[in-house]
């Protein structure tokens, strides 16, 4: 059975063996190292190079104390949109709405500095984007001090693993948890996760575990052929809903929300981006509503 320790387990081997032999790992090898069938590597193969996650076992939320979620995205710190922000806050102020859990769905910093592209030197050092995106999480806590917040990593946040990866390998063990220490999130109390997880009946990814290139215009398409449940994710910066129906007539929702990160970015000078967040309510059973909210000029819509 795929189970999600073994999965971790895989799909860590398989980034190591790719990073060393430019390959990777063949379903013989990784069945010998991991001492399963060659069927079931073969599986796990598979799995890895289509991101079936839901095949997994995953981390679980029941919704009994959960009954209002705040989920955002794709701040980028520090190339965030205050006025983007302080909107959504302002909203949630103003309809007295009280999240039990918020969940940043991932790239709330941007780690320009390590990223594999052309950098300009003058901009924010890495130093300097943690001690702002510590302000930032630093203000949710104080904000919401009863909420149960989850910090999902997502691409961006993966850059501090690839570049430990690449330009320190041998002392990679010492230094590739630290970036929860230099945010301080045990501190505050914020949740770190890794992997996909499921609110109730809502699955909560960031949207880069499926990588290559799609037409984005049919995000949620995409993303229901490899999850076939519903979902929320991010990672486009837009807003995007779609409703799906099985065979046996049963519903499911894909849900993309949008940025909280400047409109304009160097990579990007010309998108279709927009600025947005979503509130989902939850019951006892798990079942949903998503309030998938845009943010224009201020106002939230």
């Amino acid at each position: 059975m795929l189970t999600r320790e073994l999965w971790l387990t895989a799909n860590k081997l398989n980034t190591e063996y790719h990073k060393r032999h430019g390959r990777p790992i063949s379903r013989k090898k990784l069945a010998s190292l991991l001492n399963i069938s060659e069927q079931t590597a073969r599986n796990i193969l598979f799995a890895i190079k289509n991101k079936q996650i839901v095949k997994c076992e995953p981390v679980y939320f029941d919704t009994c104390s959960i009954k209002t979620e705040l989920v955002f995205s794709d701040v980028h710190i520090p190339y965030q949109d205050d006025l983007a922000i302080q909107t959504m806050f302002d909203y949630i102020q103003t309809e007295n709405i009280k999240p039990d859990i918020i969940v940043i769905l991932g790239d709330l910093l941007d780690f320009y500095q390590i990223s594999s592209f052309s950098k300009d030197p003058r901009r924010k050092k890495v130093s300097q984007e943690l001690e702002q995106t510590k302000m930032v999480i630093s203000y949710i806590r104080t904000s919401f001090p009863d909420a149960r917040i989850i910090y999902y990593f997502g691409n961006h946040e993966e850059r501090w693993q690839r570049f430990i990866f690449k330009n320190a390998k041998e002392i990679a063990d010492l230094v590739i948890d630290l970036l929860p220490v230099k945010l301080g999130l045990k501190e505050l109390n914020i949740e770190v996760m890794e992997e996909p997880f499921r609110i109730g009946k809502l699955w909560h990814l960031h949207g880069s575990e499926r990588k290559g290139s799609f037409n984005i215009e049919y995000i949620t398409n995409v993303f229901w052929k490899y999850i076939h449940d519903n979902f929320i994710i991010a990672h486009f910066h837009r807003t995007q809903e779609k409703i799906f129906k099985s065979i046996t007539g049963k519903i499911y929702v894909g849900t993309a929300i949008g940025c909280l990160c400047q409109l304009q970015m160097d990579y990007a000078k010309l998108n279709n981006w927009n600025h947005g967040f979503a509130i989902v309510k939850y019951d006892d059973k798990g079942n949903f509503r998503i309030e998938n909210k845009q943010i224009f000029n201020g106002e939230v819509f």
